[in-house]
């Protein structure tokens, strides 16, 4: 969707629209009955979290977190400029990666 001719808008503006809502149900993907995290074991990446404990004990941060992230997905959904587009898709890139580096173990 993007190339160094610029951001194609409307399949950008429609990758956001979604990404906004999947992150508006992602949180509710984490019930407190799914904190499994176990360090040092095999982990199957098809059945087992890399969610990192902390993800239960600061919950409301983690919502928190992703409806900040679907907000700035929105915004880029109605970008009209490219310029705003790319904007916020590196607001958004930040949100991801802060949310992953406070709540996923990816080793350990």
């Amino acid at each position: 969707m993007a190339s160094p001719k610029g951001v194609h808008m409307a399949e950008g503006r429609e990758h956001a629209d979604n990404i906004s809502i999947m992150l508006m149900a992602f949180p509710h993907l984490f019930p407190a009955d799914t904190n499994q995290w176990k360090p040092n074991v095999d982990r199957d990446p098809g059945r087992d979290t890399y969610a990192a404990p902390e993800l239960w004990t600061n919950y409301a941060d983690f919502y928190a977190r992703a409806a900040q992230a679907s907000k700035v997905a929105y915004n880029a959904s109605r970008a009209q400029q490219g310029s705003a587009f790319k904007t916020f898709a590196i607001e958004l890139r930040a949100a991801c990666d802060s949310c992953h580096a406070a709540y996923l173990k990816a080793d350990q």
